[in-house]
C-alpha cells in the first residue's frame, strides 16, 4: 500500500494518546511525511488539561512538528444555553453520579463523535486541501489508506 497522503494523531491529552506524544517526540517512532496531532477541544475541560495542551503544543512546535487545534462546537455552552435555545437534544457528555449506597458512577456518555471525532474529521479535510487542493467536502471518496490516523486507547475501550 502506498503511504497515507496525511498521517495524523488524534489527541486527547489523556494518558494513552500523550503516551504516543512521548513516544514521538523521544525517537521511538519514526515520523511519517505530513505528520500532525490533531486535538478537538469540546470546551468542557478543566484548566490544568489546558495548560497540559499548550505545554504539549509548545513542545512540538519545537521539534519541528504540526500541532492542530480542531474548531468545533463548545459543550459546556451547549448544556449551560439549553434551556435559552430550540435544540430538542443533547449529546450527553460525561456527567457524575452519587449512588443511593453512596458510591459514584457515571451516566453514558455519548458526545465524543459530535465533539471530538467530527472535529478532527474536519480538520483532516482542511489539512487535506491545504496540502493537496481536495476539497472540504464530507464525502471525499479517497481511497482507503490515502489518511492515517493514529489514536492512543487501553484495551477496555476497544469497543
Amino acid at each position: 500500500m502506498a503511504d497515507p497522503l496525511v498521517t495524523c494523531l488524534s489527541y486527547s491529552a489523556g494518558v494513552q494518546s500523550h503516551g504516543i506524544v512521548e513516544m514521538i517526540l523521544a525517537g521511538l517512532f519514526p515520523i511519517p511525511k505530513r505528520f500532525a496531532a490533531i486535538q478537538a477541544d469540546p470546551g468542557m475541560e478543566s484548566v490544568v488539561s489546558y495548560r497540559f495542551v499548550d505545554e504539549t503544543e509548545r513542545r512540538f512546535s519545537e521539534s519541528g512538528l504540526k500541532f492542530i487545534r480542531a474548531s468545533g462546537p463548545n459543550l459546556f455552552r451547549d448544556v449551560a444555553e439549553l434551556n435559552n435555545t430550540s435544540k430538542t437534544r443533547l449529546d450527553t457528555p460525561p456527567f457524575w453520579t452519587k449512588n443511593p449506597n453512596g458510591t459514584s458512577g457515571q451516566i453514558k456518555q455519548k458526545c465524543t463523535n459530535h465533539y471530538k471525532i467530527g472535529p478532527i474529521k474536519r480538520a483532516v479535510r482542511k489539512e487535506l486541501f491545504r496540502l493537496f487542493g481536495i476539497p472540504v467536502k464530507r464525502n471525499l471518496g479517497l481511497s482507503p489508506g490515502c489518511v492515517e490516523q493514529w489514536i492512543g486507547f487501553t484495551k477496555d475501550e476497544q469497543h
